[in-house]
């Protein structure tokens, strides 16, 4: 058995350009509130959803080195604890900070099923950035059942940034 792909540069370049979009507009939108305050990025990480292996990671925005590294190791957590727990959307379903695990990755199933998951934010924004992010990767989809998943996501941790950072982004991409 093997780890799924992303099959194209060209698809592995948009997931990019659009979780840069996403996590451009949610700074723009939220940097005066208390808990975003300094925070200019982060990484995404895309992973498959059978085992949570990354497909993707890479940093978005601007990271201070001295949180990189536990930006990084917090994005891939958060997918693979995900994994774990097969009938949760969100990795806010299965949160404890005492054990400094964060909300702030989704899954999406839309052609088969993906992983999202951010780190660099408030928990609720990373959560917010990512749904964002894959419903405008997956504007173009088939699958009318996409919108309804995110707002089931969103609903299920009370997300505070969704709806606004949903409508900053409508149509942009």
């Amino acid at each position: 058995m093997f780890i799924e792909r992303i099959p194209g540069h060209k698809q592995i370049a948009e997931f990019v350009a659009v979780a840069e979009l996403a996590v451009k507009e949610a700074i723009t939108l939220f940097h005066a509130w208390d808990k975003w305050k300094d925070r200019e990025g982060g990484y995404f990480c895309v992973a498959e959803a059978r085992r949570g292996f990354p497909i993707l990671v890479t940093p978005i925005g601007a990271v201070l080195v001295e949180k990189g590294e536990k930006y990084l190791a917090f994005c891939q957590e958060k997918a693979k604890r995900l994994v774990q727990h097969p009938d949760h959307k969100s990795s806010w379903e299965s949160r404890n900070p005492e054990a400094g695990q964060w909300g702030g990755a989704i899954s999406v199933s839309a052609f088969g099923s993906l992983i999202f998951s951010m780190s660099g934010f408030p928990e609720l924004g990373d959560e917010a950035i990512m749904l964002v992010t894959a419903e405008m990767f997956f504007k173009s989809a088939t699958d009318v059942d996409i919108s309804n998943q995110l707002e089931a996501i969103a609903n299920r941790s009370n997300n505070p940034y969704w709806l606004a950072l949903r409508y900053l982004t409508l149509d942009r991409y």
